[in-house]
């Protein structure tokens, strides 16, 4: 073999490898779950149950947490007080906004300096806090399964079975998107 035809096939292999650590540091930066606080285990109660997620208006994972909100609030038999809170002092994605204002039966809040959010224990974008009718925390975590990507995921379903009273328990998951109170 040429000395040439060596360097190519050199060049060919360290592509292949630099390329394979690429993609595998790009899946696992979007399995790495972000950090949950800690949610208040009770408030006060109120006549349906509630439903909060928070959003950082400039995270890429924002639009997949919307998206299957969405789907969730499309399964639920009982209605519920649900609203989307974004996090942060200008509105950033106003087609992020459009994609939330156009959800049916959501509210949408606007978080200026995070207060809410880190009342309700959220440290990661598309964090979601459920509580029943009561004021009981029955849900804390994120509705997707990786960062910034759509599908059925365990969260969704256990939302939907603690909205019918089908679940014993507090369901906790991990959320997948960017932190909050920094930029993404």
């Amino acid at each position: 073999m040429s000395r040439r035809v060596q360097q190519i096939a050199l060049g060919v292999v360290v592509w292949i490898g630099l390329a394979g650590v690429g993609f595998a540091e790009l899946f696992s930066y979007a399995a790495r779950p972000g950090t949950t606080g800690v949610a208040s285990p009770t408030i006060a109660p109120m006549p349906m149950p509630r439903l909060r997620m928070i959003l950082h208006p400039r995270c890429a994972c924002s639009r997949a947490s919307l998206r299957e909100l969405e789907r969730l609030l499309a399964h639920l038999a009982a209605p519920i007080d649900a609203r989307v809170v974004f996090v942060g002092p200008d509105g950033g994605d106003h087609a992020l906004l459009d994609q939330a204002r156009a959800i049916a039966g959501l509210g949408i809040e606007q978080d200026p300096s995070g207060t809410t959010a880190r009342a309700l224990g959220a440290e990661t974008s598309g964090d979601v806090v459920f509580y029943d009718a009561s004021g009981a925390l029955r849900f804390h975590g994120g509705l997707t399964a990786v960062r910034g990507h759509e599908g059925p995921s365990s969260a969704r379903q256990a939302i939907v079975d603690l909205s019918a009273q089908r679940a014993p328990s507090t369901t906790v998951t991990a959320a997948f998107g960017c932190r909050l109170g920094g930029t993404p």
